[in-house]
């Protein structure tokens, strides 16, 4: 592919890899799931599962967002056609 140096991983690359990641990890969730349904409430379960999930993501987001462009205010001079 021109542009991509050597090393460095596509899109389409990435998304593959995250899909596989993400196949593997579901499919580990219905015995750990079973096993925790003997102890535990199932919405006690469904609310683990769902913080897990908000934690992966935040962390995902740390990891990955870019620098963000510095804010730039905004004021009714900045639509003025003086």
């Amino acid at each position: 592919m021109i542009g991509i140096k050597k090393g460095q991983r596509t899109r389409f690359e990435l998304g593959f890899i995250f899909a596989i990641v993400s196949a593997i990890y579901f499919s580990l969730n219905v015995p750990v799931s079973k096993i925790l349904l003997e102890n535990m409430s199932a919405y006690w379960l469904a609310s683990l599962l769902y913080f897990g999930a908000g934690i992966g993501t935040y962390f995902f987001h740390k990891l990955t967002r870019k620098k963000s462009l510095p804010i730039q205010t905004v004021t009714h001079h900045t639509f003025c056609m003086d």
